[in-house]
């Protein structure tokens, strides 16, 4: 999604930082996620690498039941003058489409602009 916008492997990793998300299903909790990556991006911190540490089910009083939680690690550093976009300098997401496939979901990413 981030590769969209600039190219990734220009990054480095000067900064590892936390990212975490919880929903009440799967396909929520896909949405929480790149939202979380989205704000990142937003306040400046360019993302080069993206682990995923975790992804398990969670009790949840706000939801009522048993609820999904996802943890990773955003690997990258700060904007700055040797950031470069490509095309566009902004990044939109107009909408998020996920798809249960027998076992698996499919996420795409629909970039507005």
């Amino acid at each position: 999604m981030l590769s969209k916008a600039y190219n990734t492997s220009t990054v480095g990793f000067e900064r590892e930082l936390s990212v975490t998300a919880k929903a009440p299903d799967i396909e929520t909790l896909l949405a929480a996620w790149l939202r979380e990556l989205l704000v990142l991006f937003g306040e400046g911190f360019a993302i080069g690498d993206l682990l995923v540490v975790e992804v398990g089910q969670v009790s949840s009083r706000s939801y009522g039941a048993t609820g999904m939680s996802v943890r990773g690690t955003a690997r990258g550093r700060m904007i700055g003058d040797w950031f470069e976009t490509k095309g566009t300098p902004t990044l939109d997401v107009g909408q998020v489409v996920i798809v249960k496939r027998r076992r698996r979901y499919e996420a795409s990413v629909l970039l507005g602009g």
